[in-house]
């Protein structure tokens, strides 16, 4: 038989257990570092890894994981932005720092130098002590302006996503249901799908950039438009039975505003000078008694 019919496939127990990924093969257990990448036992051999231990049983190695994780001070980001904080793992204890303070260092935590930052055992431990403080807490904290035309805003334990056009975001207002598009979620990624799909059904076109290049920058439903701003108003069917000659269309602000930066400058240019020529010709119009006298007499 080959080499290969004789190959014993390595069989992951656990993934991620405070940075490592515990895996059996052939009889034998392994602790292996995550950023080291897939298992290879050749690579264990030749000590190629810089942090993987070996051992009979599980428990075992995850001992051994547990015994250098205690030593080892490097701070390991095991989770983004929950609730609006940082969940560290650094060395026996996991942390919770409110974002906009910077990067995690377990000195300053340990100087008070934080404002907030909450200290426990476990991930679930810190996890309670943010929801324990965002209950009470009932400060609006902008997440994200303009997504999709909505600002993500994080007030008490939820998380709201408001249209632009309704203003700055007010819990009375909103308990009082006096806006007519905000989401809430509990989580940013839960309100963001919430708005994805309400733009997607939404087919109402909301102006998001006016006179780029000669081009007005629309969303409607799923996609964006720019629309060449001597076409007139926006209208989706207009676009769908293609009666206009210059509007781009595309999933995101950037890829439309990407095929107006690749119109030809001349083709631009007649854009301009047909703008112009408007204003000018509307100026010609105005009724004399409106003109200033100085002009009349320049003339």
């Amino acid at each position: 038989m080959s080499e290969n019919e004789h190959r014993v496939e390595p069989y992951l127990l656990v993934n991620g257990y405070r940075g490592f990924n515990i895996l059996v093969y052939d009889s034998r257990c392994f602790a292996l570092a995550c950023e080291e990448g897939a298992f290879d036992i050749l690579k264990v051999a030749r000590n190629e890894y810089r942090r993987c231990f070996e051992g009979l049983s599980a428990d075992e190695v995850m001992a051994k994981v547990e015994e250098a994780a205690d030593q080892d001070v490097s701070p390991r980001l095991k989770e983004r932005g929950y609730s609006g904080f940082d969940i560290i793992e650094c060395g026996p204890m996991v942390y919770a720092l409110q974002q906009g303070q910077g990067e995690f260092d377990l000195k300053k935590f340990e100087s008070k130098e934080y404002t907030r930052c909450f200290v426990g055992k476990s991930a679930e431990e810190v996890k309670k002590q943010v929801d324990e403080v965002a209950a009470r807490d009932l400060t609006p904290c902008l997440r994200e302006h303009g997504y999709r035309g909505f600002n993500i805003i994080e007030c008490g334990p939820m998380v709201y996503a408001l249209a632009h056009d309704e203003g700055a975001f007010d819990l009375k207002k909103l308990e009082r249901k006096e806006y007519t598009r905000c989401l809430v979620e509990k989580t940013v990624a839960e309100v963001k799908r919430l708005v994805d799909e309400a733009s997607a059904q939404d087919l109402t076109p909301w102006l998001r950039e006016q006179g780029f290049r000669g081009f007005n920058i629309i969303e409607c439903g799923p996609l964006f438009y720019a629309l060449s701003q001597d076409e007139g108003a926006f209208d989706l069917r207009k676009f769908q039975r293609k009666e206009y000659r210059r509007c781009f269309s595309g999933r995101s602000l950037n890829e439309v505003k990407k095929h107006v930066i690749e119109v030809p400058p001349i083709q631009r240019s007649l854009v301009y000078r047909t703008l112009n020529g408007l204003a000018s010709l509307m100026r010609n119009r105005e009724p004399a008694a409106h003109r200033d006298p100085a002009q009349s007499i320049r003339r």
